[in-house]
């Protein structure tokens, strides 16, 4: 039997039931969609906040790395003066980077004793030598270490062997002893190469504590929470302080379940996975960004956990108000069909048909229904004729929608217009989407421009660092170009004087000469000497018309912006950047030239830390330049007091009161007093055929065949040497091919005490009248 339904009823079924059929459908959909989108917006968010905080944390082991480096390369220069003097400075220079780096526990050099003593000749051995602290002190450290041989498989004789920089993995370590001082550290260094030669080992101790107050902080989400990782696995830092020092494998053996934590963090990957608690059955996002540290192979990790009820609590709150807005949702909607039912009688072929061709896309922009009453049914076709006009419309904006076009008319039916609005706000959404799309494109271009820009500039502080002039012009010329600025300049500091520190321009570019005859500002005069004592950045908009003029070939004209910035290095401010533009500054352009600042103060100190030790060995060599001559010229009145002194001789001796002249003439060298050679000339080198490195350390006397004639006892030789007397001596040379006959004069050199500390010798090439000589014997015995 064939049910027969009332049209009300039949419009209460039917649309009910695909109202609700639909309604549960898309709230099911929803529901999904939400929890899938909370889940996988919390685990980005962690993702991201992981790979945030691992380069914060990279940055600071970086400054480290970077120190540490940084006075390893300035030991290269060791060899550059007296041990005494150098051990002095490199001591003090030590001391002073423990006392402003409060991260580091100590700072501390191992120097291999066959680089510093010459009388050791052992491959092993050395001297640690640095500073601690110890309970707020700063304390001397020196000891011997090593003398019965290297430890395979310590670490530092991987370093030494290897010659690469390491961070050696934590360990809880008490310099006082007591196990109540002890903290957890890391040692970071760096391998000291002279002519790849290994002479030592720069190194600090790090305060790995100061990480544990940043871990704290990563809290992304409510009941999440993060840890810090070492290359082998240790906790560095972690909420719980128990579990620091700790291995994760002992600690959470549950990460080992679906993939090896350990080997991952040492390949330096990025990962994550899902662990569930055996003991609770909760589930947790796990996420993990490689902490990697730059030429150094031992990557760590930070992780961050995030348990699943924090992730699928949003979604669920939002599923309860959704199911109680659908649930009365169709309460009304019932009761509205029925309302509406009711006051249908019969249903309209036209309505019917019209409605036909709108359940299947057709929709007729003139169409009308041929109905004409006052009452609802009337009201109905003339709703749906508006509908179907609606539709039209909405139809036409969706296309052009999806053409492109954003800025498409169109009005709404009314406010309540669900479809209309929700195509406005698509649209809105679309605009904001590109909008943002662009923003974050010219972000990225920023980034990418301060990037680039640094490490354009890291190229020309590493290929300028010997010349402080040449460094600060080509500093400058880049940096105007870079920022599209019109004129800079560099003063950089001048402390030879303690008491008058000032700032001195050492590099100006497109200055007229009127701004330029002021080069030198002291602390706190003028802008320059203000930002340089306020060890902050001063921009100005605003700028008076007699500071400063930009030329050009069609005249002068007021700057728009002037920006001066300190170039502050372990803090003090080696140098003071001045940017005038007819352009406003942008921010990420200041930006980039503060951080610019810092590689140029950290760039100038290591300039004139080197141009310091060049002026000193200036010095040195000088002083010793002079008390040749003046022994020079003591020899010369010797000889000329010894009245048969050949001609040739005499002429040699006026000539030897400059001793680039007696170089370029004469063979010399220089002996210790045990008869060591420690220095020879090039033309020495050159008539022998060897290299300086071949020569140094050889004995007197080395090349003699000893056939010479009144040769001397080498003992009594050098006794008389050692009791300040002048000796000469005849010697010939047979090396290889060479054959040499030459006349040397040895000369003691007296210090202060006047007491002989080192031989100089002075010799000529006499092989040919040798040879004449010869030949004159021979025909003399003939005729004979």
């Amino acid at each position: 039997m064939k049910l027969k339904m009332k049209l009300n009823q039949k419009m209460i079924l039917y649309i009910l039931t695909t109202t609700i059929l639909i309604y549960f459908a898309a709230f099911g959909y929803v529901s999904f969609s939400q929890k899938k989108m909370a889940t996988e917006d919390v685990e980005k968010i962690a993702d991201s906040y992981a790979r945030e905080y691992a380069n914060i944390i990279k940055s600071g082991i970086d400054v480290d790395v970077y120190i540490t480096r940084t006075f390893s390369q300035v030991a290269l220069s060791y060899d550059k003066l007296p041990r005494n003097i150098w051990r002095e400075i490199y001591l003090d220079m030590q001391k002073n980077i423990l006392m402003y780096n409060p991260q580091f526990l100590s700072v501390a050099t191992s120097w291999e004793l066959s680089a510093i003593d010459t009388a050791w000749d052992k491959p092993y051995g050395r001297v640690l030598s640095g500073w601690y602290r110890e309970n707020g002190e700063i304390k001397f450290l020196e000891k011997t270490l090593n003398t019965d041989g290297d430890i395979p498989g310590s670490n530092y004789f991987e370093m030494k062997t290897s010659g690469k920089q390491k961070v050696i993995d934590p360990e809880f370590y008490s310099y006082s002893g007591k196990k109540e001082d002890a903290v957890i550290n890391s040692n970071v260094s760096v391998p000291i190469m002279k002519s790849n030669r290994y002479v030592g080992l720069a190194g600090v101790d790090n305060d790995l504590g100061r990480f544990q107050k940043i871990i704290e902080k990563i809290k992304p989400f409510e009941k999440s929470y993060s840890f810090l990782l070492s290359n082998n696995g240790m906790f560095v830092a972690h909420p719980n302080m128990n579990y620091v020092g700790e291995f994760v494998n002992k600690t959470n053996p549950e990460y080992f379940t679906k993939v090896d934590v350990i080997k991952k963090i040492q390949k330096g990957q990025n990962f994550s996975f899902i662990i569930v608690d055996k003991e609770t059955n909760k589930k947790s996002y796990v996420t993990f960004a490689s902490v990697n540290i730059k030429n150094i192979p031992t990557p760590w990790s930070i992780g961050i956990v995030v348990p699943f009820e924090v992730i699928v609590q949003k979604a669920n709150e939002s599923f309860l108000v959704s199911s109680i807005i659908g649930l009365v949702g169709l309460i009304i909607l019932t009761i509205v069909i029925w309302l509406i039912s009711k006051n249908i009688t019969l249903p309209l072929v036209d309505t019917t048909k019209l409605l036909k061709d709108l359940s299947l896309g057709k929709i007729y922009k003139s169409r009308k229904l041929n109905i004409n009453s006052n009452d609802e049914i009337g009201e109905m076709a003339e709703s749906l004729y508006t509908f179907t006009q609606g539709l039209h419309r909405t139809a036409d904006f969706a296309n052009e929608i999806g053409k492109g076009n954003l800025d498409a008319k169109f009005e709404p039916l009314s406010e309540e217009d669900v479809i209309g609005n929700s195509l406005l706000n698509m649209r809105e959404s679309l605009k904001q989407a590109a909008l943002d799309e662009k923003e974050r494109k010219e972000e990225e271009e920023k980034n990418k421009w301060i990037t680039n820009g640094i490490a354009k500039f890291g190229d020309i502080l590493r290929q300028n660092n010997d010349k402080l002039d040449k460094l600060s012009f080509n500093i400058m010329k880049n940096l105007v170009n870079y920022v599209d600025a019109n004129q800079g300049a560099l003063f950089v500091i001048n402390d030879e004087d303690k008491e008058d520190i000032k700032y001195e321009l050492k590099s100006a570019i497109a200055y007229d000469r009127e701004r330029i005859i002021n080069k030198t500002f002291k602390i706190a005069e003028g802008l320059i000497g203000r930002c340089a004592f306020e060890k902050q950045s001063i921009y100005m908009i605003d700028i008076p018309d007699d500071y400063v003029n930009i030329t050009s070939g069609l005249g002068g004209a007021n700057p728009r912006s002037l920006f001066v910035v300190p170039a502050i290095f372990n803090d003090t401010v080696y140098g003071v950047i001045e940017i005038v533009s007819f352009k406003k500054l942008e921010e990420y352009q200041k930006e980039f030239i503060e951080k610019l600042s810092d590689n140029i103060a950290s760039t100038i100190s290591t300039v004139k830390i080197n141009e310091q030790t060049a002026k000193l060995l200036e010095q040195f060599q000088k002083q010793s330049e002079e008390l040749s001559a003046q022994e020079e010229e003591m020899r010369q009145n010797l000889e000329e007091m010894q009245a048969t002194q050949e001609e040739a001789a005499k002429r040699g001796a006026e000539m030897t009161g400059i001793l680039d002249a007696i170089k370029s003439i004469s063979f010399v060298a220089e002996y210790d007093m045990e008869g060591r050679l420690i220095d020879i000339n090039d033309k020495y080198l050159n008539i022998l055929g060897l290299t300086r490195d071949q020569m140094i350390g050889k004995q007197q006397g080395s090349f003699s065949i000893g056939d010479e004639e009144n040769s001397e006892d080498p003992k009594l030789f050098w006794d008389d040497i050692r009791a300040g007397i002048n000796k000469k001596k005849i010697q010939h040379i047979k090396f290889e091919e060479k054959d040499i006959w030459i006349s040397e004069e040895y000369m003691p050199i007296f210090d202060i005490d006047g007491v002989p500390f080192k031989v100089l010798n002075i010799a000529f090439d006499i092989t040919d009248s040798r040879r004449v000589k010869e030949l004159e014997d021979e025909l003399n015995k003939t005729r004979g």
